[in-house]
């Protein structure tokens, strides 16, 4: 008979070894130090039956913290992490760009359970036609399983347990990723939009100030619609596109921040249909960050953009 399985080492050099190629910060003056200083590693379980260790990961393994070897529980196969160098990361970037101030972080139940917290800069206010654009960038994730990783634009300021949960239920969902084996990879794309969306913000600002005061006729509306949603020749069921074309009408001239008669209502209208029509409720958001609503507005920028 083979011999089973070793367990793993879970010896404390052979944690930290593990990421002893992060650079080093200052952790006095880190506002993310908390996180980190260590990571969730996923162990094969291992039980034992008549003095031998059974390797048990085809049915369950164990997140352990890389500080201390503390396991803080037992997951599905399926279930994969995402370390905190990685979701570190994206928050490091904005702040390096300048587009977010208050950062902070936490952990609880033993690290089952962590959190970031920033605003963006200057209140995260810009106003654009007296509209006031503010958020709150949050991400929500566990380590036990028991929720996907998420973020959420929330005002609720995360200071204990309670205020975490309400972060998760009341906040509007950016993203949300289940922890499969895609889950890395899901956050990485999410990541990479976010900071595309960061680019050039000052300047964009100044642009769609300078579009608010672009007068625009109806044609440039209807030029508009014929490029995202023209009306189908032939057999095809028109009524689709019509529906979407009433429905950004519509936008132009009555949804919140509504601004016709301009460039920037016509952006406006056709940032609402996406964030407002497009897709379902659960995974609108999702869309608006990497899928068919973000495209759909980047197009309509380079469009408008281009019009004379």
């Amino acid at each position: 008979m083979a011999d089973a399985p070793a367990p793993f080492d879970c010896n404390m050099t052979t944690f930290r070894s593990a990421f002893s190629d992060s650079p080093a910060r200052d952790s006095a003056t880190d506002p993310l130090a908390q996180l980190r200083s260590w990571e969730p590693l996923l162990l094969p379980a291992f039980a034992e039956f008549d003095g031998h260790p059974v390797d048990a990961s085809s049915v369950a393994n164990i997140v352990v913290r890389s500080d201390n070897a503390r396991p803080i529980a037992s997951v599905s196969p399926r279930y994969n992490v995402v370390l905190h160098r990685t979701t570190c990361a994206l928050f490091d970037e904005l702040a390096a760009r300048g587009v977010l101030t208050d950062l902070r972080c936490g952990e609880f139940n033993g690290g089952a359970k962590i959190w970031i917290q920033c605003r963006p800069k200057q209140g995260g206010i810009a106003q654009v036609a007296g509209h006031e654009i503010r958020q709150r960038l949050t991400l929500l994730d566990s380590h036990d399983g028991s929720a996907s990783q998420k973020l959420v634009d929330t005002s609720v300021n995360i200071r204990c347990a309670n205020t975490y949960r309400l972060a998760g239920t009341e906040g509007f969902a950016l993203l949300r990723s289940r922890h499969t084996s895609g889950a890395r990879d899901r956050w990485e794309r999410a990541a990479e939009g976010i900071l595309r969306a960061t680019q050039g913000w000052d300047k964009e600002i100044e642009r769609l100030n300078v579009w608010a005061k672009t007068p625009t006729q109806h044609a440039d509306l209807r030029a508009v619609l014929d490029k995202f949603f023209p009306i189908p020749q032939g057999e095809q069921n028109p009524e689709p596109a019509q529906e979407a074309r009433n429905r950004i009408s519509w936008a132009y001239e009555y949804a919140p921040a509504a601004l016709p008669g301009t460039r920037y209502g016509i952006f406006q209208a056709m940032t609402y249909y996406a964030s407002h029509e497009i897709g379902r409720d659960r995974t609108r958001a999702q869309s608006l960050l990497m899928g068919t609503a973000g495209r759909l507005i980047e197009k309509t920028h380079s469009f408008l953009a281009r019009l004379n």
